[in-house]
């Protein structure tokens, strides 16, 4: 798949060192032109990720396309579907932030942090986000 879309990442650190993120092996795979829908396939890590039985870091996962004007559009991604892959204990949820369009509900970035108290390296590999490109008004996925 050529490159477009940018997966960003932003660390919530909430008051620990968590640093080194690194999101590798993006890919779209499982297309589904008539749900006009991809997964977007992703490896994430950092490291002195932690949890406590209150507090966690976590990643703030979202994606975004290339149109060839600023700003880039998010992908919406559906709010079902998502898949945390293996390695490191860990949820990977889309929050419903109330966001519909054409009565479809929609998120624009989601979650993933450890499932249990722990600190060290965190490691996900083959996590995926449902991208519902018909949402984002492409009736074929974009090349």
């Amino acid at each position: 798949m050529k490159q477009i879309f940018t997966a960003l990442l932003l660390l919530a650190a909430m008051g620990l060192a968590a640093n080194n993120l690194q999101i590798t092996r993006v890919a779209l795979v499982d297309n589904d032109p008539v749900a006009k829908t991809v997964m977007i396939e992703f490896d994430l890590s950092w490291d002195n990720s932690w949890r406590d039985d209150i507090n966690w870091d976590a990643a703030w996962v979202i994606a975004k396309y290339f149109t060839g004007e600023l700003p880039y559009p998010h992908c919406k991604l559906a709010l079902e579907g998502a898949a945390a892959g293996t390695g490191t204990g860990h949820t990977l949820i889309v929050p419903d932030d109330s966001l519909t369009l054409n009565d479809t509900p929609y998120g624009v970035g989601a979650f993933m942090y450890r499932d249990s108290p722990g600190s060290g390296t965190f490691a996900a590999t083959g996590a995926r986000l449902k991208w519902n490109y018909g949402l984002n008004g492409f009736d074929t996925l974009p090349e």
